[in-house]
C-alpha cells in the first residue's frame, strides 16, 4: 500500500517565526528513503513552494495558496489527466484570479472602513519586516495567483462582519498562523487533497493518506486524509478540533512534525489514534473502512455546525457529505416491528449507508443506555449487522454496535 503525507508548511514543517526546519530533516530523509511522497499543502505561492522543494530536495506534487491549485511535475504520473500546462507542471486549478480578490478587498475596505492591508499593498521590504522574511523570500511571497494574504487591523469581534462581507462578494476566507487569506469559494485545501489522492490511487491502487497541520486553515486538509495529526503552536496548544483518530504531537512545529513522521514509520499498520478501540492492531471489525469513513463525515459535520441544532439538521448535513463522497445512503429508513409475526409498529432509522450500516443521530447532552438500546433494536429487527450511534452534543460522541445475523 502506498503511503502519502500531506503537510502544511508555516508552523508545521517550518518554524512559524524563523522558518527553520532542521529538526525535521532526519524524518524527512526517512520518508525519502522509503519513497513516501511529501505533498506540501500550504498558503504559500508557487515560487515559494519551489524554493522549499529545492531546499528540502522534494520532487512530489504540491498544493498552493490554500487549495488554489495543484501543481504536478510533468510525467510524475504514468497517465494523462485533465490539467493546464504551466512550464514543467500539469496544473489543476480551483481558485479565483488574484485581481478579483484584490478588487473584493478594496471594495470591502471602502464599504466598512476596516483597516485591511494586503500583500499587494505592501512592498517586499514591508512584507519582509512583518513576516520575518528575507527581502528575497518576501518577493516570492508577493507573487500570488489564487489567494491574497492580508492583515486585519481591527478588533477580533469585527471579524464576523469581515467574513460575511467576503462571502457576499462570492469568495471565502481562512485564517492561518499569521494572516487572513481571501480566496475563491472553490479553493479549498481539502478539495485539492481529495483530488490529488485520486490521482495517487490511479497510479498505485490502494493508498493510505496522512496529514499534518497546526492552524484553522488546515482543518479541511485534515478532514480529507485518513490519518490526521496536529503539532502544537507557539502557545504550546493544539488546534481545537475533534477528528476520529487525530494524533496530537507533543512538539511544536518541525519538532512535532518529526514526531508525527516517526509515528507514521513506526509500524506498518499505523493508525493515528490514542483510543484503543480504534487501534488497527486490536480491532478488525466488520465494514471497518466504511464505518471509519462515516465517522470522519460525522466529525466533519460536527466541526462545521457544532452543537445546538435539531437532529434533522445534522441528518441533512450528513446526507450531503455522504453524497459528496459518492457513498450510497438513504435517510429515514423504515423498519417494521413484529410481534408473533404481526406488524405492531414502525421505526425510522436516520440513515442507512450502503445497505450495510445504520446511523442513528442524536443531539443530546450525552448518550444514554436507552440510545444504545434503540440502535440495537434496529439491528435486531433487520438484516443489518452494524450500527453507529453519533451524538452532536457539547462534545462529539460515537458508539459502534454490532449484532450478527446468526444471533437473530
Amino acid at each position: 500500500m502506498k503511503k502519502v503525507l500531506f503537510t502544511d508548511l508555516d508552523g508545521t514543517l517550518l518554524d512559524l517565526y524563523d522558518y527553520s526546519y532542521d529538526a525535521a530533516l532526519p524524518a524527512l530523509e526517512a520518508l525519502k528513503t522509503r519513497k513516501i511522497p511529501v505533498v506540501f499543502c500550504t498558503a504559500k505561492t508557487l515560487v515559494e513552494n519551489e524554493y522549499y522543494r529545492k531546499e528540502l530536495g522534494i520532487d512530489d506534487p504540491f498544493i498552493v495558496e490554500n487549495g488554489g491549485a495543484i501543481f504536478v511535475p510533468e510525467n510524475y504520473f504514468s497517465f494523462g489527466f485533465e490539467c493546464k500546462k504551466k512550464g514543467d507542471y500539469c496544473v489543476v486549478e480551483f481558485g479565483a484570479l488574484y485581481g478579483e480578490l484584490r478588487d473584493a478587498l478594496r471594495a470591502i475596505k471602502g464599504e466598512t472602513g476596516f483597516k485591511i492591508t494586503g500583500f499587494g499593498d505592501m512592498t517586499a521590504e514591508e512584507v519582509a519586516a512583518d513576516a520575518n522574511l528575507s527581502v528575497e523570500l518576501a518577493k516570492l511571497a508577493k507573487q500570488k495567483e489564487y489567494n491574497e494574504s492580508f492583515i486585519f487591523d481591527e478588533l477580533e469581534s469585527e471579524a464576523a462582519v469581515l467574513f460575511e462581507k467576503i462571502k457576499e462578494k462570492g469568495f471565502a476566507v481562512t485564517h492561518g498562523g499569521r494572516y487572513y487569506n481571501i480566496h475563491g469559494k472553490n479553493a479549498d485545501k481539502g478539495k485539492a487533497v481529495r483530488a490529488l489522492t485520486e490521482l495517487f490511487k490511479r497510479e498505485y491502487g490502494e493508498v493510505k493518506t496522512f496529514g499534518v497541520g497546526d492552524s484553522m486553515n488546515d482543518i479541511s486538509m485534515l478532514n480529507a486524509v485518513e490519518h490526521p495529526a496536529v503539532v502544537k503552536n507557539k502557545k504550546g496548544a493544539w488546534l481545537d478540533i475533534s477528528l476520529p483518530g487525530l494524533y496530537k504531537a507533543k512538539g511544536e512545529g518541525p519538532e512535532g512534525w518529526a514526531e508525527v513522521v516517526e509515528k507514521l514509520l513506526k509500524q506498518e499498520r499505523i493508525i493515528f489514534d490514542n483510543r484503543t478501540q480504534m487501534n488497527a492492531d486490536n480491532q478488525d471489525f466488520k465494514y471497518k473502512e466504511l464505518t471509519e469513513e462515516i465517522i470522519r463525515i460525522f466529525y466533519r459535520v460536527y466541526n462545521k455546525l457544532g452543537y445546538g441544532f435539531l437532529e434533522k439538521v445534522y441528518e441533512n448535513a450528513m446526507m450531503i457529505e455522504l453524497k459528496k463522497e459518492v457513498i450510497p445512503a438513504v435517510s429515514q429508513y423504515a423498519i417494521k416491528v413484529l410481534y408473533e409475526g404481526k406488524v405492531i409498529g414502525e421505526y425510522y432509522a436516520d440513515i442507512l449507508v450502503e445497505n450495510k450500516v445504520i446511523v442513528e443521530i442524536k443531539a443530546a447532552r450525552s448518550l444514554v443506555k436507552e440510545n444504545e438500546a434503540q440502535l440495537l433494536n434496529y439491528l435486531k429487527a433487520t438484516d443489518i449487522e452494524v450500527g453507529l450511534l453519533v451524538n452532536f452534543g457539547t462534545k462529539p460522541e460515537v458508539k459502534r454496535k454490532a449484532f450478527d445475523n446468526l444471533r437473530k
